[in-house]
């Protein structure tokens, strides 16, 4: 029993072969020469057509890949906290930034819900703030409080855009604590200020008074007056 298959290609291609050797040919030799070098110089063309085309693939692919690292760098190496985040506050991706603003390693945070960092005094404000970020087209901010360190609470600024087709919004994060203490601070000096200036009036208020005893008991006893009021 033969073990030829009549289907194997080498078979097939050793008769093709075979077949095309026998055919006589109906083409005009020098015709065929012609054509033959039309195809030989069709192929050189495409050749270097196609060196050509890789050049300027390798070339685009290097500028692509220095641009990709500036962006890179840019974006993990900013003095704020980039995040992507969705609908639901789910952390799509960070900076290294944004990571050191929520206190934890980068590869942990991707996923986590960013309203986790959030203190509970804050969060409706984190809500409403990511409500109205995917409820209209511009730019919307808001400060917060993160608890990630309870000893010592951050507050940050948050400033976010939707992204185009609303799936994901695309926030910065800037952290105000310094900026806050400041104020804080400031508004604490303003309220000293203030006290020192009420107890200041009230005691020219009260020196004020006492003049215009004096004077009058003067006057009671045939005296002139001694102190000039001025009113």
């Amino acid at each position: 029993m033969s073990t030829d298959n009549p289907f194997d290609a080498d078979n097939l291609r050793q008769k093709a072969e075979k077949i095309l050797t026998n055919k006589p040919s109906s083409s005009d030799p020098a015709i065929t020469e012609i054509e033959r070098l039309k195809l030989l110089h069709d192929l050189d063309v495409h050749r270097i057509e196609l060196e050509l085309q890789n050049e300027e693939l390798r070339h685009a692919w290097a500028v692509g890949e220095v641009a990709l690292n500036k962006y890179a760098e840019l974006y993990d190496f900013a003095p704020s906290g980039y995040f992507t985040l969705t609908k639901e506050g789910e952390i799509v991706d960070l900076n290294l930034v944004g990571a050191i603003l929520l206190g934890r390693e980068r590869m942990h945070l991707k996923h986590c819900r960013f309203g986790v960092f959030v203190s509970d005094d804050t969060k409706p404000v984190f809500n409403h703030f990511l409500n109205c970020v995917f409820g209209s087209r511009s730019r919307e901010s808001c400060e917060l409080i993160l608890s990630g360190n309870p000893q010592k609470p951050m507050f940050v600024h948050l400033a976010g855009i939707a992204a185009e087709k609303k799936e994901h919004c695309l926030v910065t994060a800037v952290d105000i604590t310094e900026r806050h203490h400041l104020e804080v601070a400031l508004k604490q000096q303003v309220a000293e200020l203030e006290q020192m200036n009420r107890c200041m009036m009230d005691r020219e208020l009260k020196m004020v008074e006492l003049k215009q005893e004096i004077n009058e008991l003067l006057g009671k006893a045939g005296g002139k007056a001694k102190y000039e009021i001025h009113t």
